[in-house]
């Protein structure tokens, strides 16, 4: 099985990025077959299967959501990917899930960084700490000229821990940990992680104007990060897949405030749309995930792999 450190040794997030970008911008999602992905639920914890087909591969991840697991110093995400020959279904490569989660969610954030964030945007607020938090800061690096990063987190030990990564990596950005109020002021980019039933962002919607919040952590019906206040002002609407309107607790909130769904454009719109960022107002960028994503980053690693 490829590690975190192998995966990490033949990708970079630029090269995710680019083949998600480089997929929409050439093929079209009619031509993979992506079922719905399944979802078990057993109490606080999610477990996820979620195949793909599409050009040469197949690929399928299994995913186990234990939000709990902050709490015991592990990962929220427990996951596998396994990539196949598509015709034989032969096993070609397995690959650490939680990896290719980060890289895919991080490269999908980083594109509605790329097409709806203020092209000047310098400073990237992360609400959440976790390895969500990291692969959207390594996405923001790619996507805009960040010079400076405020995290927030609700344990600060881990923001802590986060700060300390940043500095040694990444030593020309300053780095912060703030209240959730300054951290919203002072971004241009608000970057949401956590898997939180309720909004964990102020209400005041007026903080908000012509700023970029990336929605990344609710996922299910029942969370919600966004206030619905800030759901209600928002001008600028991208989603990363339109089954997300119907699995995300901040997109059904959304709707049932009257958002309609012909505001919301898709990242296949987004990647192909002259328009690079809003110039005005609240634009929100929600993203759920989707299987192909997970076949796309698989399919770049092992094609990174082979080419060597």
């Amino acid at each position: 099985m490829l590690t975190e450190s192998q995966i990490y040794n033949k990708v970079a997030m630029a090269d995710v990025m680019s083949a998600i970008e480089h997929f929409y911008q050439t093929s079209s999602v009619d031509e993979a077959i992506i079922p719905e992905r399944m979802h078990l639920e057993d109490k606080e914890n999610t477990a996820l299967l979620m195949p793909a087909f599409h050009g040469n591969y197949y690929a399928t991840k299994l995913a186990n959501v234990a939000p709990g697991n902050s709490e015991r110093g592990l990962s929220t995400i427990q996951a596998l990917v396994i990539l196949a020959d598509r015709q034989t279904l032969q096993s070609l490569e397995i690959m650490d899930g939680n990896t290719i989660t980060a890289l895919k969610t991080g490269a999908v954030g980083g594109l509605g960084m790329k097409y709806m964030a203020a092209p000047e945007s310098k400073t990237l607020g992360i609400v959440g700490t976790g390895i969500q938090g990291w692969s959207h800061l390594e996405a923001a690096l790619v996507a805009r000229p960040i010079q400076r990063v405020i995290l927030y987190n609700r344990t600060k030990k881990k923001a802590e821990e986060f700060k300390r990564k940043v500095e040694e990596k990444y030593s020309g950005v300053d780095v912060y940990i703030a209240s959730i109020e300054a951290l919203v002021r002072e971004s241009d980019i608000i970057v949401t992680t956590t898997t939180s039933k309720t909004p964990v962002l102020p209400e005041e919607e007026k903080l908000y104007e012509g700023k970029l919040i990336v929605g990344v952590g609710s996922f299910r019906p029942d969370m919600q990060e966004i206030p619905d206040r800030v759901l209600h002002a928002c001008m600028h609407w991208g989603i990363d897949t339109p089954t997300g309107l119907k699995e995300s607790g901040d997109m059904i909130r959304a709707t049932h405030l009257g958002i309609s769904k012909d505001y919301i454009r898709s990242l296949n719109e987004l990647c192909n749309s002259k328009e690079l960022s809003a110039k005005a107002g609240v634009a929100i960028f929600k993203s759920v995930g989707m299987s192909l994503f997970d076949l796309l980053t698989a399919q770049a690693i092992y094609e990174k792999e082979n080419s060597e």
